[in-house]
């Protein structure tokens, strides 16, 4: 499942916006340096991710690009991808939340499923 989650990240890196069919779309978003008069503080620029349970069936970028860097058939991708949507669904009804390697939480408040993004921590 980490080598899905891992693959979304490198992605993440490179493009604005990965689609996961069955699961959603992960989209990087910039965010501006600011300074909090209130209490002084400063805060950097940083990237983030946005999270949205909807996507479109046609975007096959996260396809293509497993089939390019593990070197395996299209089926064995989407394979690949079920697997782990159906891994995470699974995460998410015993847990209520499921940790993807690199991104961040996805929580599942109420069948409402949102992101605790933890992208911008990780080094690179």
């Amino acid at each position: 499942m980490n080598q899905i989650s891992l693959h979304i990240y490198y992605l993440l890196l490179t493009c604005r916006k990965v689609e996961v069919p069955g699961l959603g779309t992960f989209q990087t978003l910039y965010e501006n340096a600011s300074f909090d008069t209130n209490f002084g503080v400063f805060y950097p620029s940083r990237r983030r991710i946005n999270y949205n349970s909807k996507y479109s069936e046609h975007s096959h970028a996260l396809e293509d690009s497993l089939v390019r860097k593990l070197k395996i058939k299209e089926g064995e991708a989407k394979e690949l991808i079920e697997t782990f949507v159906t891994k995470v669904g699974e995460k998410l009804e015993k847990n209520n939340f499921c940790r993807l390697e690199g991104i961040g939480y996805l929580i599942n408040n109420r069948g409402d499923l949102t992101l605790k993004d933890t992208f911008w921590k990780k080094k690179i």
